[in-house]
């Protein structure tokens, strides 16, 4: 009997997670069945249980990938001499990018409705992780805020937390609103374009 591979085993993993995200995308976490996606996945119904022991499991694999590719979005290296609100722009131009550009970024959107719903169900369970990357996302706004300030592109006096928590909304939408709805050609410049104008009022007053 050939042996298989870890690197069989990896693809495998990946093709059903892959059809999960599809499949909760089209009918949500309770909605879609093991056997379809396992027919999604190009397997049998029975051979999907080798890889995952039921359902719940599969979910919060979906969900770990989605969290992760999320924090992707996150991990922002500015170049050098990039502003702070460089920085922001950069940011918020690699979510709308994956939103608009991407079929399978279109799909996180959709799923991470799901996931939001799991949060508010679930707080300590599968919802733990979408909170701890919402605390992640907080702690790195700040970050980046504190530093506008410091440089004299964001005015002092605004609550750092509370402009931080605007952020995190604002990013959260973008997903909910670029994933799930269809938008017009130009959308996603639009929205940049209007944030920077945002983050310029955002500025110490002139007066």
């Amino acid at each position: 009997m050939a042996r298989v591979t870890q690197e069989h085993v990896d693809a495998r993993i990946r093709a059903i997670r892959d059809a999960a995200l599809r499949m909760f995308a089209q009918k949500g976490w309770e909605g879609a069945t093991m056997q379809e996606i396992a027919s999604e996945a190009g397997i049998s119904a029975g051979a999907i249980y080798h890889y995952y022991s039921g359902k719940e499991k599969l979910i919060e694999d979906v969900m770990t990938y989605t969290l992760g590719e999320l924090r992707s979005l996150m991990d922002v290296s500015p170049e050098s001499g990039a502003s702070p609100t460089e920085t922001l722009l950069s940011l918020y131009r690699g979510a709308i990018s994956q939103l608009v550009n991407d079929p399978a970024g279109k799909m996180l959107g959709t799923v991470m409705l799901e996931v939001v719903l799991a949060n508010a169900r679930s707080p300590q369970g599968l919802g733990a992780g979408f909170r701890r990357l919402a605390e992640e996302g907080i702690v790195l706004l700040e970050g980046i805020i504190t530093k506008a300030k410091e440089q004299g592109e964001i005015d002092e006096s605004l609550d750092t937390h509370g402009l931080a928590l605007i952020l995190v909304a604002f990013e959260e939408g973008l997903h909910h609103i670029l994933g799930p709805f269809v938008i017009e050609e130009g959308d996603g410049e639009a929205i940049l374009s209007a944030f920077a104008r945002l983050l310029e009022k955002l500025g110490p007053s002139k007066s």
